[in-house]
């Protein structure tokens, strides 16, 4: 699968198959601080994710 981390656009092929939450994990962020877009439509992080998809994992920050 084709992944690419925003901002930054940052690109990574991976083999996987399993929940988007899984896939967050191994890339070594916390699933609280992304939002997966599998073929750019938003998904639950409790979905499942193939190598047929295409994933962005998008950053998202808070503060005051």
């Amino acid at each position: 699968m084709r992944i690419l981390i925003l901002p930054g656009k940052r690109e990574a092929e991976k083999r996987f198959s399993g929940k988007a939450e899984e896939l967050v994990r191994e890339m070594g962020m916390k699933p609280d601080e992304v939002i997966v877009l599998r073929n750019g439509k938003p998904i639950p992080i409790d979905e499942c994710v193939s190598d047929n998809d295409e994933i962005t994992l998008l950053r998202v920050s808070s503060g005051g």
